[in-house]
């Protein structure tokens, strides 16, 4: 789970509401059992909620009827599970994780999840939350490959401009909507040569990525992962 909220010491171990110091607990109605779900951090004690507040990376039952669950992620819900798989010492990440912007999203307003760099990619980060009834009115692999191709070629880009940071982030992005692509539509890998090549492809320029940063095993690593017919 991801845990935030304190606004006193940042740290876990404080935090205020609008309210005072503590509120009380509300219905116990919903259960943790599901990723995604927003729900009070609370000091082990009812009624002990303040600005605290975790968000579930998988089911947690055991914080049933002691936790009050008040929200759930609608969008950006990759987002998180990227951030979950950040080295942490003493739950605390190792490498700094920095949220750039806040506020409130009005339901029938645009949330600009789509890629915007005056690149070919115009499309979100992670493939759950791509909106692709706006361009097509049903999925089929030729028209994900072509999406992955853009996104491949936004990574181009950026690595011809020496961005290697941008360069990785769009070559696991076209990873990401690879593996989509595979368990969303009747296709196969291992009968089509073109979907086997953007594959190796994104793997062998993502380890062109890791090799420009020095990191050598995960370059090492992504090559083992490439196959050809």
């Amino acid at each position: 789970m991801i845990q935030g909220g304190d606004i006193i010491n940042f740290d876990g171990t404080s935090g205020e509401s609008i309210y005072g110091t503590h509120f009380e607990d509300e219905k116990f109605e919903l259960s943790h059992s599901s990723e995604g779900l927003l729900s009070m951090v609370n000091e082990g004690c009812p009624n002990s909620n303040s600005s605290q507040f975790i968000i579930t990376i998988s089911a947690v039952t055991h914080l049933d009827n002691t936790n009050v669950v008040f929200g759930k992620v609608l969008k950006g819900m990759g987002v998180l599970l990227e951030v979950c798989e950040v080295q942490t010492v003493k739950d605390v990440p190792v490498k700094k994780i920095h949220i750039i912007d806040c506020g409130e999203l009005k339901h029938d307003k645009n949330w600009g999840m789509e890629e915007n760099d005056d690149t070919e990619d115009v499309f979100t980060p992670w493939p759950e939350d791509w909106d692709y009834s706006k361009n097509i009115e049903r999925l089929n692999y030729r028209y994900i490959m072509d999406v992955i191709k853009r996104i491949k070629n936004s990574g181009n880009c950026y690595f011809s401009r020496k961005n290697y940071v941008d360069a990785g982030r769009k070559y696991k992005k076209g990873l990401r909507y690879y593996k989509w692509m595979i368990t969303t539509v009747d296709v196969s890998e291992s009968s089509n040569e073109s979907i086997l090549n953007i594959k190796a492809t994104l793997l062998l320029n993502l380890a062109a990525v890791k090799l420009k940063q020095k990191s050598y095993r995960e370059a090492l690593k992504l090559c083992s992962e490439v196959k050809f017919n």
